[in-house]
């Protein structure tokens, strides 16, 4: 076992290091069931040559194994679907590791504002009672929304969710969404124990008109569905594979678009198996402040259809708090589509710039017909970010934070070639810095970002500003 201790030889003595040490002893012996010991310290002056000598006392008790598992607070959601996040149950051996994997576990679920576990001496020795307490919070929603964002302008949305049908922990969605670019309406089902089993399973029903005119001067309509199942490999690893069939049509494109992308109108089927593959180590899915995480997704368009590609996108992101509401955050994301059979369509390409990548506008970077100024997209991008999140002065509970970052990336290989068609694939990057505020009316983020190294004909946009709420 590795010594717990935050005390090391030749440091100068902090009394919080020997507390802090004190509850690493604990929690190390905790992990290996030994769930009640008695760490105490032994502290020896030694006044002439200034030194304090300091032997940590470990009176342990016998190992101990859970007796029972005691669910109280939940007056909706049902006691299975907070047992089975458990990662221990009656009879196995107390760990405090798997304590607090547990207690992560149920604050991902996003079900309760508390939710607490607590253990006492059980009617043996070697037994203990452990008490799983939560506070539940509204899982349910008949929401209007409103909001501004740079790239769709004025939202409005109206949707029915509940994230804990009839305390089940099923997730059923309907919404629909408009503003100047987009009209959507989409529906979702998901169970995330389908009977009883570790595998999660759900159906996404989709209508999407997406006004592309600003970019690259042509309307997308999409039209599908999609059928997945997931489920656990080892704790934190999970894969998902879905099934999805849609219909694609490219319309109402601009009398002066650029050639490539006038060749393309007209509809198209896409019938595509796919998977993701997930490691999860964050703190918290929603508001990441330690942790890790990696993400492989891989799609196939072939199956039929009249499309056929392979996707793949591999992202990563860690986490790492350096003090109170300081946060330390670098990610990264790349994908590539492997041609197939003809060309790739536009709407099957990757684009860069806007929301995922700042000091740019939508589809600012990449390959472009220098003729229109059209944007044509690429099958080969990169983009990291650096970013720290720093507090303002203001009170924690107001959920104001400042954030620092860097951006870098690239979108390449066009599937258009010409003597217009401008693709260099060189590096871009920009500096922000900006503001997040976990409103009661939504999130709320502004940016201002500059970029330093960009292209000719690179859209460049200094100020980006997301705003929604519901009520």
């Amino acid at each position: 076992m590795r010594r717990p201790s935050k005390v090391k030889e030749g440091d100068w003595y902090n009394a919080d290091q020997v507390e802090d040490s004190i509850k690493k002893i604990s929690d190390a012996l905790g992990s290996r069931g030994y769930a009640f010991v008695d760490v105490r310290p032994r502290i020896e002056r030694n006044k002439e040559k200034r030194i304090i000598s300091i032997t940590f006392d470990v009176q342990e008790g016998p190992r101990v194994y859970v007796e029972r598992i005691n669910i109280k607070g939940n007056t909706r959601t049902l006691d299975k679907v907070i047992r089975r996040e458990l990662e221990f149950a009656e009879g196995d051996a107390f760990s405090t590791s798997r304590i607090e994997d547990s207690r992560r576990r149920l604050k991902n679920l996003g079900y309760f504002e508390t939710q607490d576990i607590s253990n006492t001496p059980g009617a043996q020795p070697d037994t203990t009672d452990v008490t799983v307490e939560v506070k539940e919070k509204p899982t349910g929603e008949v929401s209007l929304g409103a909001g501004y964002s740079t790239t769709d302008g004025v939202i409005g949305d109206v949707g029915v969710r509940e994230k804990n049908f009839l305390g089940t922990g099923q997730d059923l969605s309907a919404r629909f969404g408009i503003s100047f670019r987009t009209q959507e309406l989409d529906g979702s089902w998901t169970e995330p124990y389908f009977m009883d089993s570790n595998i999660t399973v759900g159906v996404d029903v989709f209508d999407l008109q997406t006004d592309l005119t600003t970019e690259s001067t042509f309307r997308q309509v999409a039209l599908g569905g999609t059928a997945r199942a997931g489920y656990n490999i080892v704790e934190d690893l999970g894969q998902t594979w879905h099934y999805t069939i849609r219909r694609d049509i490219i319309d109402k494109i601009s009398s002066d678009a650029s050639l490539f992308i006038q060749q393309q109108h007209g509809a198209a089927v896409t019938s595509a198996i796919g998977q993701s593959l997930v490691f999860d180590k964050r703190d918290n899915r929603f508001d990441p402040t330690s942790g890790y995480y990696w993400r492989f997704n891989t799609d196939f368009a072939g199956l039929g259809g009249s499309v056929v590609y392979e996707r793949n996108v591999l992202s990563a992101g860690y986490y790492y708090p350096i003090a109170d509401q300081w946060v330390i955050s670098l990610a990264g994301e790349g994908g590539y589509i492997l041609r197939l059979g003809p060309k790739v369509r536009i709407v099957d390409s990757f684009f860069v710039g806007g929301d995922n990548f700042p000091g740019f506008q939508t589809a600012g970077i990449g390959p472009r017909d220098s003729a229109t100024a059209d944007a044509l997209g690429g099958r080969e991008y990169y983009d990291s970010t650096l970013e720290l999140t720093v507090p303002l002065g203001l009170p924690k509970e107001l959920g104001i934070v400042g954030k620092v970052f860097t951006e870098a990336g690239s979108l390449t290989k066009a599937d258009f070639t010409g003597p217009t068609v401008t693709d260099t694939g060189d590096l871009r990057a920009s500096f922000g810095v900006g503001i997040a505020w976990s409103s009661p009316f939504g999130p709320i983020r502004v940016d201002m970002a500059v970029p330093y190294l960009k292209d000719k004909g690179d859209k460049t946009q200094l100020f980006r500003f997301n705003f929604g709420t519901r009520f």
